[in-house]
Protein backbone atom coordinates (compact mmCIF):
# COMPACT_ATOMS: atom_id res chain seq x y z
CA UNK A 1 0.00 0.00 0.00
CA UNK A 2 1.01 3.73 -0.60
CA UNK A 3 2.20 6.31 2.05
CA UNK A 4 -0.41 8.02 3.16
CA UNK A 5 -0.35 11.41 2.41
CA UNK A 6 -3.15 14.38 2.32
CA UNK A 7 -1.56 17.02 1.19
CA UNK A 8 -4.65 19.53 1.45
CA UNK A 9 -4.79 18.14 4.77
CA UNK A 10 -1.05 18.96 5.50
CA UNK A 11 -0.89 22.58 3.80
CA UNK A 12 -4.08 23.38 5.77
CA UNK A 13 -3.08 21.76 9.59
CA UNK A 14 0.28 23.57 8.97
CA UNK A 15 -1.38 26.97 8.35
CA UNK A 16 -3.35 26.53 11.59
CA UNK A 17 -1.07 24.80 14.15
CA UNK A 18 2.22 26.60 13.18
CA UNK A 19 1.74 29.87 11.06
CA UNK A 20 -1.10 31.53 12.75
CA UNK A 21 -0.51 29.75 16.34
CA UNK A 22 2.89 31.27 16.57
CA UNK A 23 1.01 34.86 15.35
CA UNK A 24 -1.40 34.75 18.11
CA UNK A 25 1.52 32.80 20.93
CA UNK A 26 3.48 36.59 19.91
CA UNK A 27 0.52 38.60 20.59
CA UNK A 28 -1.52 38.04 23.10
CA UNK A 29 -4.20 37.51 24.06
CA UNK A 30 -4.90 36.18 20.82
CA UNK A 31 -6.52 33.03 19.50
CA UNK A 32 -5.95 30.81 16.75
CA UNK A 33 -9.25 28.80 15.65
CA UNK A 34 -9.88 26.48 12.47
CA UNK A 35 -13.24 26.14 10.99
CA UNK A 36 -15.59 28.14 13.32
CA UNK A 37 -18.58 30.37 12.96
CA UNK A 38 -19.25 32.95 15.30
CA UNK A 39 -17.26 33.14 18.33
CA UNK A 40 -18.20 35.17 21.55
CA UNK A 41 -15.99 37.55 22.64
CA UNK A 42 -16.13 36.28 26.09
CA UNK A 43 -16.25 32.83 26.94
CA UNK A 44 -19.97 32.62 29.11
CA UNK A 45 -18.42 30.06 31.03
CA UNK A 46 -14.78 31.28 32.26
CA UNK A 47 -15.54 34.85 31.28
CA UNK A 48 -12.01 34.68 29.58
CA UNK A 49 -11.81 36.87 26.49
CA UNK A 50 -11.76 34.87 23.01
CA UNK A 51 -11.08 37.47 20.67
CA UNK A 52 -8.96 38.77 19.20
CA UNK A 53 -9.09 35.42 17.09
CA UNK A 54 -7.24 34.34 14.19
CA UNK A 55 -9.76 32.33 12.03
CA UNK A 56 -8.52 29.76 9.36
CA UNK A 57 -11.73 28.42 7.23
CA UNK A 58 -10.58 25.65 4.92
CA UNK A 59 -11.79 26.91 1.67
CA UNK A 60 -12.60 25.74 -1.69
CA UNK A 61 -10.38 23.41 -3.79
CA UNK A 62 -10.60 23.33 -7.39
CA UNK A 63 -8.47 21.71 -10.16
CA UNK A 64 -5.67 24.34 -12.14
CA UNK A 65 -5.07 21.43 -14.48
CA UNK A 66 -8.11 18.92 -15.67
CA UNK A 67 -7.41 15.50 -16.23
CA UNK A 68 -10.51 14.97 -18.15
CA UNK A 69 -10.05 12.84 -21.21
CA UNK A 70 -6.60 11.89 -20.04
CA UNK A 71 -7.88 8.97 -18.28
CA UNK A 72 -7.63 6.13 -20.72
CA UNK A 73 -8.50 2.73 -19.97
CA UNK A 74 -9.51 3.40 -17.07
CA UNK A 75 -6.38 4.44 -14.90
CA UNK A 76 -8.30 5.22 -12.00
CA UNK A 77 -7.80 9.26 -10.74
CA UNK A 78 -4.87 10.80 -12.00
CA UNK A 79 -1.96 12.92 -10.14
CA UNK A 80 -3.09 17.18 -11.27
CA UNK A 81 -2.22 19.86 -9.72
CA UNK A 82 -5.32 21.63 -7.04
CA UNK A 83 -5.73 25.09 -6.33
CA UNK A 84 -6.84 25.44 -2.19
CA UNK A 85 -8.61 28.81 -1.40
CA UNK A 86 -8.77 29.04 2.53
CA UNK A 87 -9.47 32.43 4.12
CA UNK A 88 -8.45 33.68 6.96
CA UNK A 89 -10.35 35.87 9.25
CA UNK A 90 -8.95 38.64 11.91
CA UNK A 91 -11.84 38.90 14.00
CA UNK A 92 -10.92 41.68 17.15
CA UNK A 93 -12.47 42.42 20.56
CA UNK A 94 -15.50 44.07 20.07
CA UNK A 95 -15.29 47.78 21.63
CA UNK A 96 -17.65 50.98 22.06
CA UNK A 97 -15.55 53.27 19.43
CA UNK A 98 -13.73 51.72 16.72
CA UNK A 99 -10.90 54.17 17.16
CA UNK A 100 -7.64 52.33 16.08
CA UNK A 101 -10.10 49.15 14.38
CA UNK A 102 -8.42 50.38 10.79
CA UNK A 103 -4.73 50.14 12.23
CA UNK A 104 -4.97 46.85 14.29
CA UNK A 105 -6.62 45.17 10.88
CA UNK A 106 -3.76 46.42 9.42
CA UNK A 107 -1.43 45.33 11.41
CA UNK A 108 -2.91 41.87 11.61
CA UNK A 109 -2.73 41.76 7.70
CA UNK A 110 0.94 42.29 7.51
CA UNK A 111 1.58 40.07 10.24
CA UNK A 112 -0.01 37.41 8.27
CA UNK A 113 0.85 38.04 4.95
CA UNK A 114 4.43 38.13 5.94
CA UNK A 115 4.62 35.06 8.02
CA UNK A 116 3.02 33.09 5.21
CA UNK A 117 4.88 34.67 2.74
CA UNK A 118 8.62 34.24 4.67
CA UNK A 119 7.84 30.50 5.66
CA UNK A 120 10.20 27.89 3.78
CA UNK A 121 7.98 24.31 5.37
CA UNK A 122 4.81 25.87 3.73
CA UNK A 123 6.24 26.71 0.35
CA UNK A 124 8.02 22.73 0.81
CA UNK A 125 4.74 21.27 1.74
CA UNK A 126 3.54 23.29 -1.77
CA UNK A 127 6.25 21.02 -4.02
CA UNK A 128 8.35 21.97 -6.59
CA UNK A 129 5.37 23.17 -8.87
CA UNK A 130 3.70 24.85 -6.18
CA UNK A 131 2.79 28.50 -6.14
CA UNK A 132 0.85 30.90 -3.76
CA UNK A 133 -1.03 34.06 -3.86
CA UNK A 134 -2.73 36.80 -1.53
CA UNK A 135 -6.03 37.45 -2.59
CA UNK A 136 -7.02 40.83 -1.16
CA UNK A 137 -9.27 40.87 1.90
CA UNK A 138 -13.14 41.49 2.57
CA UNK A 139 -13.29 44.26 5.26
CA UNK A 140 -16.32 44.97 7.31
CA UNK A 141 -15.17 48.43 8.02
CA UNK A 142 -17.14 50.09 5.11
CA UNK A 143 -20.73 51.78 3.91
CA UNK A 144 -22.88 49.02 5.63
CA UNK A 145 -20.73 47.01 6.98
CA UNK A 146 -21.33 45.90 10.67
CA UNK A 147 -17.83 48.24 11.73
CA UNK A 148 -17.03 45.50 14.59
CA UNK A 149 -13.51 45.05 13.52
CA UNK A 150 -13.26 41.93 10.94
CA UNK A 151 -11.80 40.97 7.88
CA UNK A 152 -12.06 38.17 5.96
CA UNK A 153 -8.26 37.96 3.90
CA UNK A 154 -7.98 35.79 0.84
CA UNK A 155 -5.02 33.09 0.14
CA UNK A 156 -4.44 30.48 -2.88
CA UNK A 157 -1.81 27.62 -2.81
CA UNK A 158 -1.43 25.39 -5.84
CA UNK A 159 0.03 21.77 -5.33
CA UNK A 160 -0.54 18.30 -6.94
CA UNK A 161 -3.00 15.97 -5.93
CA UNK A 162 -1.90 12.26 -6.10
CA UNK A 163 -4.63 10.16 -5.39
CA UNK A 164 -2.44 7.00 -5.40
CA UNK A 165 -0.45 8.84 -2.14
CA UNK A 166 -4.03 9.22 0.11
Amino acid sequence: MASTEDRREMILAYIHETILTQIANANPPCFAYRNVGDIDPINPETQEPQLPGLILLDGNETPVVSTKGHNVGGQGLLATVMLLEPQIYVALMPRTANKGVGPELSLWRQRIIHAINQDDNLRGLLGGNGEMSYDGLESDMHANGPMVGQEAMKFSFSYTLDPRRL
